[in-house]
């Protein structure tokens, strides 16, 4: 409480105690899977930012767990499989399963994990024109962004697929760079 000797401050009604804002408590309530999704999420940026190109199978293989698991989150979270409905908890599980999976057919076969990394680069270029544009430029259809990220993705895996270290080394650069 104030102490009663000091006036009370401008606008307060008279009679109403003022409230002691150091007493308060925030009351902080993390849930689990977002802080583990931020906490792996942050981890890979690290690999990818300092390991890039050097540890090629390493970024192909967390390119592919990255790329499947939230495919396979999306899928699972938003749709009923088997009539059966499905915790948020359980669809993650099952999202990193399928993703290791992901991740191992992207590091054992080079081709692969080339084009979904130039995939993923186009992707994440196609989304930063969209956000860059979106004040300016409002599409009546849906079919003009899912084209651009489409077209963009597509482009970006084929170039990756020609200069592998080049296009490796731009991916890991914008993935692996902190927000």
């Amino acid at each position: 409480m104030s102490d009663p000797s000091q006036p009370p401050l401008e606008g307060t009604p008279p009679g109403v105690a003022e409230v002691d804002t150091c007493r308060l408590a925030m009351d902080r309530k993390y849930d689990v899977v977002p802080a583990l999704i931020c906490s792996t999420c942050c981890l890979f940026g690290i690999v990818y930012c300092f390991f890039g190109y050097r540890c090629f199978k390493a970024v192909m293989f967390l390119s592919g767990l990255m790329f499947g698991s939230v495919v396979i989150f999306l899928l699972c979270y938003k749709e009923r499989i088997l009539d059966v409905p499905l915790s948020v908890e359980a669809s993650a599980g099952i999202g990193v399963g399928i993703g290791a999976l992901c991740g191992l057919v992207t590091m054992l076969v080079r081709s692969v994990g080339l084009f979904l990394t130039g995939l993923q680069l186009g992707l994440l270029l196609a989304i930063a024109a969209l956000l860059a544009a979106s004040p300016y430029y409002s599409p009546g259809t849906v079919w003009v962004p899912l084209g651009a990220l489409l077209g963009t993705g597509t482009v970006c895996a084929v170039l990756a697929l020609h200069w592998q270290r080049l296009f490796t080394v731009l991916s890991t650069a914008a993935f692996g760079r902190p927000s």
